[in-house]
């Protein structure tokens, strides 16, 4: 059975995160002063998938292969008017 369930990433360049029952991103927002990815997981499965995300901020760089290989997330503008533009693969580096 699939769930959205959320998942809290940092603000840096590249994390890796490891979640049970990985299907796949929905978004990312802004909640509480910290990024969220929201995703696809099925209950029922206990294998772990690893996730990687990378977030960049505007006017940073970005390599060729996030912005060609990689699944564009989403953009978020904080509070403080930061804005970063997530990416995210399953495919590994």
């Amino acid at each position: 059975m699939l769930r959205i369930y959320k998942f809290p990433i940092e603000i840096t360049d590249i994390q890796t995160l490891s979640i049970k029952g990985y299907n796949r991103c929905l978004s990312v927002i802004e909640q509480n002063d910290k990024l969220v990815i929201y995703a696809y997981v099925d209950i029922d499965n206990e294998n772990e998938k690893q996730v990687e995300i990378a977030v960049i901020g505007t006017g940073n760089s970005i390599t060729g292969e996030i912005m060609f290989n990689w699944t564009f997330l989403g953009t978020v503008q904080t509070k403080i008017g930061f804005v970063w533009h997530v990416y995210y693969t399953n495919h590994g580096r």
